[in-house]
C-alpha cells in the first residue's frame, strides 16, 4: 500500500514539474512562457529605453575598429538573434531575447531616423512585428528594419544579448539569408547593410546599441574577423 502510495506521489511530481510554466526575469517584471504575450511588453520597453540617455544619445554612426585575432582556443563574448551570457537558452529564451532588441532598436530608429524619414510600423520587418502590430511578417529577408531616405535603403538586422557590454571582443553569428543581404549590398551605395548590436536586452533602461558596418563591406572585411565563412563573426567591442 505504501508503495503505490509513494507511485501516485511520483506521478504527481512529475506531472506537476511537467506543468510549471517557465519564466524569465527582465527590468521591471517577470515573463511567462506560454502564458504572457511579448506584444504586452512594448510600452514597458518604450518607457524604459526613453530613461536611457546613453542609449538615446548614440550616433548612427558605423562603429570603426581593427579586426581581433581569435584563439578559439579561449573565451569571447557571445551574441546573436537573441544571446546569453554564457549560459545555454532554449529557443523560447532567445525569441524573448531578440524581441526585446528589436523593440529597443526600433525606439532608436525612430529617433536617430524618423525626422525627415517616414519611421512607421511598415519599416519593421520581422516575424516580432505581428507581436506589436497584429500582422506578420518575413524573418527570411535577411534583414530586421527596412528605411528608405530617397533612392537609397538602409536595411537593419538587429542581433540581441543579454550580457551587459561592451566587451573587449563580441561576436555574433549571421543565419544564411542576412549573410546573401549583406553581399547584396557590399557595395554600400543605394543600398546599405547594417548590424545593430545591443547589449543587456532584457534591461532597455540600461542597454547600449551599436551600429556595426555591413561584414561584406570594405569597412565590415577589415572590422570583422570571420572564421566560419560568413557564420560566426568576432569584432572589437570597446565604445
Amino acid at each position: 500500500m505504501k508503495s503505490a502510495l509513494l507511485a501516485k506521489a511520483d506521478e504527481a511530481a512529475r506531472i506537476a514539474a511537467t506543468t510549471v510554466k517557465k519564466q524569465m526575469n527582465y527590468s521591471g517584471g517577470t515573463f511567462t512562457f506560454g502564458v504572457d504575450g511579448m506584444g504586452s511588453l512594448v510600452d514597458q520597453i518604450n518607457n524604459l529605453v526613453a530613461s536611457n540617455a546613453i542609449l538615446l544619445q548614440t550616433s548612427a554612426r558605423t562603429l570603426k575598429g581593427t579586426a581581433p585575432k581569435i584563439n578559439l582556443g579561449g573565451g569571447s563574448g557571445s551574441g546573436g538573434g537573441g544571446g546569453g551570457g554564457g549560459s545555454r537558452l532554449t529557443d523560447e529564451e532567445r525569441e524573448l531575447i531578440g524581441f526585446f532588441g528589436e523593440a529597443i532598436a526600433f525606439e532608436w530608429l525612430k529617433l536617430k531616423f524618423g525626422g525627415n524619414r517616414v519611421v512607421d510600423e511598415s519599416c519593421w520587418r520581422s516575424m516580432y512585428r505581428k507581436q506589436v502590430f497584429g500582422e506578420g511578417g518575413d524573418d527570411f529577408l535577411g534583414y530586421d528594419f527596412e528605411i528608405a531616405n530617397g533612392a537609397t535603403r538602409w536595411y537593419f538586422e538587429v542581433k540581441s544579448t543579454t550580457i551587459p557590454g561592451p566587451l573587449q571582443v563580441q561576436s555574433l553569428e549571421l543565419g544564411p539569408s542576412e549573410f546573401r543581404r549583406a553581399d547584396s549590398c557590399k557595395a554600400d551605395r543605394r543600398e546599405r547593410y547594417r548590424i545593430l548590436y545591443i547589449t543587456d536586452a532584457l534591461h532597455p533602461e540600461k542597454a547600449r546599441i551599436f551600429p556595426l558596418p555591413n561584414p561584406r563591406s570594405r569597412q565590415g572585411l577589415a572590422f570583422f574577423t570571420d572564421l566560419t565563412a560568413g557564420r560566426r563573426l568576432y569584432f572589437p567591442l570597446e565604445r
